[in-house]
């Protein structure tokens, strides 16, 4: 099963670097955006992190990991997407498939925070 990164930007980590469940709540559209981190090395994968940064105009501070695993036990699908910026091919995809119901949603983005919590990067900027 593939691992992803999630972005971590000011705001998504607690002080003892815990991952807020915020950070992997559904943008409206319900598809929230990773990154497959196979074959990428540290850099390339900090290089994209800024890169998404820069065009969200927020500031990356880490990435937390998580299997696709962890999604689909959840009820979730992952999707490979190509985009045309940041992103090398085959590297980004989507969570889709989240519940209508918002109360599961949030649920679910906290089940995520916690797993990815055990598996974050710190970014020195």
């Amino acid at each position: 099963m593939s691992h992803f990164e999630r972005f971590l930007f000011k705001g998504d980590l607690t002080a003892k670097n815990v991952v807020k469940p915020r950070a992997f709540k559904p943008p409206s559209d319900q598809r929230l955006s990773v990154l497959c981190d196979e074959g990428l090395s540290r850099d390339e994968e900090l290089e994209i992190g800024r890169c998404v940064a820069q065009l969200r105009n927020k500031i990356l501070v880490a990435e937390g990991g998580f299997f696709g695993a962890h999604a689909t036990a959840l009820g979730l699908k992952t999707e490979q997407v190509e985009v045309p910026n940041c992103y090398p091919v085959n590297s980004h995809w989507d969570i889709i498939g989240w519940p209508e119901d918002e109360v599961l949603r949030l649920e679910i983005a906290n089940r995520l925070a916690e797993v990815a919590s055990e598996d974050v990067t710190l970014f020195d900027e």
